[in-house]
């Protein structure tokens, strides 16, 4: 269970990593930097999402790397990914305001199906057995 808290942690900082990285200016920040103006509050608040975009990154690794611990990799990965393009095609369509036909729904809808099935059909690993003992 704990394996897959750290996969829906994951997610749900991934898809924070995926906003950050919408808003992030890559190319004034650079154009400020070669000028040298970088010592004033409009730097700040143009960089503050490439900041973001790297803390939030490491957070996600930290948890990825949890999960890794207690499951098969490649169930993690599938679940993670899933799990965030589910929580970014609602954070699409309720804060971006972006449309989705009923297929691109429908197969949102499947991906979510087929994490639910792998949590279903996930056996205790060995690692979770263990810590059972241990608590």
């Amino acid at each position: 269970m704990k394996a897959w808290i750290y996969i829906f942690i994951a997610a749900l900082f991934q898809s924070l990593w995926g906003i950050t990285l919408k808003m992030c200016q890559f190319g004034k920040i650079g154009d400020r930097i070669l000028k040298f103006e970088i010592f004033d509050l409009e730097f700040l608040i143009l960089i503050f999402p490439a900041v973001l975009y790297l803390i939030l990154g490491l957070i996600i690794v930290i948890f990825v790397s949890k999960a890794y611990k207690l499951l098969p990799m490649s169930i993690v990965y599938a679940a993670w990914m899933g799990l965030t393009i589910f929580i970014q095609s609602i954070i699409d369509l309720f804060y971006f305001k972006e449309v989705f036909n009923n297929f691109q729904l429908f197969f949102v809808g499947i991906i979510l199906i087929g994490i639910i099935g792998m949590k279903v059909n996930t056996k205790k690993s060995n690692v979770d057995a263990i810590m059972d003992i241990v608590e």
